[in-house]
């Protein structure tokens, strides 16, 4: 999970420096003015009250969304994997859950 919520952090960077070099990109702006915001911004996970602060940012819940997302994938084409996603609170996982389903359908309408 840990890679697939990592690669994702790096698409949401190319994404806001293509957006701050005036390129096109594929996610709309108010997504990308967010992205950009939280990563001038970034709340960092130091345990205690910072915890839920980290998961709550637009940019945690996208990338722990698309890594739920290909983990289903993995698991849709029988691979049998280990899931512990017991590291997103309960506070976000109802987020998580519909953002992985948005990138689930934003994906298929890009194929």
């Amino acid at each position: 999970m840990l890679i697939y919520h990592e690669i994702r952090n790096l698409y949401q960077r190319i994404g806001v420096k293509n957006f701050c070099e005036r390129k096109s990109t594929k996610e709309p702006l108010p997504v990308l003015q967010k992205w950009q915001y939280e990563f001038e911004h970034y709340q960092r996970n130091e345990g205690g009250p910072t915890t839920l602060r980290y998961y709550s940012q637009s940019i945690e819940i996208d990338a722990y969304a698309f890594a739920v997302y290909l983990l289903n994938m993995d698991l849709e084409r029988g691979e049998r994997l280990s899931l512990d996603t017991r590291s997103i609170p309960d506070e976000i996982d109802s987020a998580v859950r519909q953002r992985a389903y948005e990138i689930a359908r934003q994906m298929s309408t890009n194929k």
